[in-house]
């Protein structure tokens, strides 16, 4: 059987919804959390801007994506779903967006 692996990009905003600034040392826990899992991950720190509709508000966000690669999705997507949960309460935010795509390495 051919493994895939698996691409996760986890959003994750810069500022509370009140617009304080989170504080670095969330990042810094996120990224360890990761590392712990992933052998690695990727950082793209330049704020990216993220739109939703609610009950017809639009809201805006602004972001910072790392994305992680695994060889191993069931247990990238268990720990993913905690860590989901955790981010959401640390951020304060109802939902955090975790993003998962098969990739091919060349």
């Amino acid at each position: 059987m051919l493994l895939v692996p698996r691409e996760y990009d986890i959003h994750v905003p810069l500022n509370y919804n009140d617009g304080s600034a989170v504080e670095a040392r969330r990042f810094q826990k996120l990224q360890a959390a990761l590392l712990s899992h992933f052998t690695g991950l990727t950082v793209l720190p330049q704020p990216n801007k993220g739109f939703w509709k609610k009950r017809g508000v639009i809201f805006q966000d602004e972001i910072v994506i790392y994305r992680v690669i695994s060889w191993k999705p069931g247990s990238s997507r268990r720990f993913l779903k905690q860590l989901r949960t955790t981010l959401e309460s640390d951020f304060r935010q109802e939902k955090i967006l975790i993003i998962e795509r098969a990739v091919r390495a060349l």
